[in-house]
């Protein structure tokens, strides 16, 4: 049987900090995913400053900006009929984007990173780390734990081999329909179903159609369609946003884009979409015994202020310097009681502003004191 001081279930955003955290406060750990990879979908591209500043004390703040797609000076969203306007409103946030500000209380500066470009960076800096072990393609299949630890089920997807492996803490960062907050028997409150989305991952040259009023966000409305354009770096990849559709054929994502764009001569190449659930739900507890949950597995929230991965790189911050501390012998076991205490009402109140900012998005523009200002 393999043994690990800390395994961590899932390689998003939530368990590459973990498990980085932990390897540079010389804690070994076994990071396992599912998929054969990293992500290859943007999903999430917004990097608030709190964010940035725990990427700042790992020391790749520099590596994210320069994948950053550059958002200085330019409004937080702007709201349109078409992408060629005209323009009806536009919001500008609060605090720096793009650079840091030097009259401005912290060094770090909100950015605008897709997570498709965000991950390798935290995979090629994790990858340095002797301490850190990864596996792809694994998948967790049971998870049980004793006085003693906890012992996983794993399972090789390619060759359906099974082993298992013994680990004093298990860290839960597998998305929304974990299996390690299953396995632990953990309910959720809030609301699992307000509504249904879908994103469409396209090619095509925007850019011409939104000079003059550029932004992070295009809220366009019209008679035809009501959706969310968002540039994902500084190429020609674009996301739309839009009211679900079952199985949306190629031409229906295209006749939506077109009509969101106001130019019905463009030829989007469409690379994937995504339908997906809204909710706003937190997970009634964030510890069992010994298995901790972190981001998505701990709480789902809207798109809505950018605030889901922000919250869960956060998560992973707060819990790693503690295991580090306790595995280390330099903190107490109690010390890992202070997680869910001082992470779930965080949760609690992220998951609220970010259902309240979806429903009305003037808000979004105003959440400094929120992302500062936790204590």
């Amino acid at each position: 049987m393999f043994d690990t001081p800390v395994l961590i279930v899932g390689a998003g955003p939530a368990g590459l900090t973990t498990s980085l955290l932990l390897a540079r406060a010389g804690t070994p750990s076994l990071l396992v995913e599912r998929r054969d990879g990293l992500s290859v979908l943007p999903r999430a591209t917004g990097i608030n400053v709190r964010t940035m500043e725990i990427f700042r004390s790992i020391g790749i703040a520099d590596r994210i900006m320069a994948a950053a797609m550059d958002s200085r000076d330019l409004p937080l969203w702007v709201q349109l009929e078409t992408l060629r306007g005209p323009l009806l409103a536009s919001l500008t946030p609060q605090g720096p984007r793009g650079m840091p500000d030097s009259v401005f209380p912290t060094p770090a500066a909100h950015v605008q990173c897709a997570q498709d470009r965000l991950e390798p960076i935290l995979f090629d800096t994790l990858r340095r780390y002797p301490q850190a072990e990864m596996r792809f393609d694994t998948a967790l299949v049971s998870l049980r734990q004793d006085a003693d630890g906890v012992v996983a089920e794993l399972e090789e997807r390619h060759s359906r081999r099974r082993y298992p492996v013994r680990a004093t803490y298990a860290v839960g960062a597998d998305g929304a329909n974990s299996m390690v907050r299953q396995s632990m028997g953990i309910a959720t409150t809030g609301e699992e179903h307000l509504g249904r989305e879908v994103n469409i991952l396209f090619e095509a040259d925007l850019a011409p159609l939104v000079q003059g009023h550029r932004a992070s966000l295009y809220l366009v409305r019209n008679g035809t369609l009501t959706g969310i354009f968002r540039p994902v770096d500084e190429g020609s990849r674009w996301t739309l946003t839009t009211a679900h559709v079952d199985d949306p054929t190629p031409e229906q994502c295209v006749q939506a884009i077109r009509a969101g764009a106001g130019d019905p001569s463009i030829e989007p190449r469409i690379i994937v979409t995504q339908e997906w659930e809204l909710a706003a739900a937190v997970a009634e507890r964030f510890r069992a015994g010994r298995v901790f949950l972190v981001g998505d597995a701990a709480h789902r929230m809207t798109p809505g202020g950018a605030l889901g991965m922000n919250t869960a790189v956060q998560d992973a911050h707060n819990l790693a310097w503690k295991l580090a501390a306790v595995l280390g012998s330099r903190g107490a076991a109690s010390l890992l009681d202070t997680y869910q205490v001082e992470r779930r009402p965080v949760a609690e109140r992220n998951v609220a502003l970010s259902w309240a900012i979806w429903k009305d998005v003037r808000k979004a523009g105003h959440t400094l004191g929120a992302v500062l200002g936790v204590r």
